[in-house]
């Protein structure tokens, strides 16, 4: 998904990179309001939504994906914008690439750890698992944003779910995060349970050059539920840096 107007300053680029069993059209309200200013692509990540399939999906890959797309890219500053694998993925790609100008972390953590209990109901029941990822990643309980979030949430094949897991629940840079140096925007939902207001902080006091908002009453998918405050502190970080 890319923005498709000419943006105020095309200099600047922003790549989305979206969560577990996720898929770019989780980035809709971002893409449509911010590709007014930057240039703007959602990227599916190999094996999601309109992405290829691959015999072995791993991190490694995920990585080359990115780096191949910033190729392509004819902008002076990339930034990655990433929410919850999506920030694993784009700090991931910093410490081992070095590429990119800024980083935003959405939803995230240094380490980000699975309850046995998602990996055992994704794999025994599929669809109950999908409605209780669905009803908790948001606080606000709207029924047009669980239908969005369902609705892009059956795109996903059963073990491309499970393998993401697995690459969120394998991740641990705790170790690393003074190597970020690069200007990060750090944004939660305050309502967050599947990578707490703790998780944000906690990068926030290891990032030397970090800045963090804690957004009320919104859960995990505060991108969604809170779109134009989290479009608000985008568009200003990005003219900040």
């Amino acid at each position: 998904m890319e923005g498709d107007i000419e943006p105020k300053y095309p200099q600047k680029a922003i790549i989305f990179i979206h969560g577990a069993g996720e898929n770019s059209n989780l980035w809709k309200f971002q893409i449509e309001s911010i590709s007014k200013y930057f240039k703007t692509i959602a990227v599916d990540l190999p094996g999601h939504a309109n992405s290829d399939g691959f015999n072995k999906i791993s991190m490694d890959l995920f990585l080359r994906t990115i780096d191949m797309l910033i190729k392509y890219i004819n902008s002076e500053k990339i930034v990655l914008c990433g929410h919850s694998m999506g920030g694993a993925i784009s700090m991931k790609y910093y410490l081992e690439y070095d590429k990119i100008d800024a980083l935003i972390l959405i939803g995230t953590g240094a380490k980000l750890k699975v309850s046995p209990m998602i990996f055992e109901t994704l794999t025994t029941n599929f669809e109950s698992a999908l409605q209780y990822l669905d009803s908790i990643a948001i606080y606000i309980r709207s029924k047009e944003i669980k239908d969005f979030l369902h609705k892009e949430a059956i795109k996903t094949r059963q073990e491309i779910y499970i393998n993401d897991f697995h690459i969120c629940n394998n991740f641990n840079i705790m170790d690393q995060l003074d190597q970020l140096t690069i200007p990060t925007l750090i944004i939660c939902g305050e309502k967050d349970v599947l990578t707490p207001v703790k998780y944000s902080k906690y990068l926030n006091e290891k990032i030397k050059n970090s800045i963090c908002h804690i957004i009320p009453k919104s859960g995990h998918d505060v991108h969604i539920e809170k779109p134009e405050v989290v479009n608000k502190l985008i568009k200003e970080f990005m003219e900040s840096i």
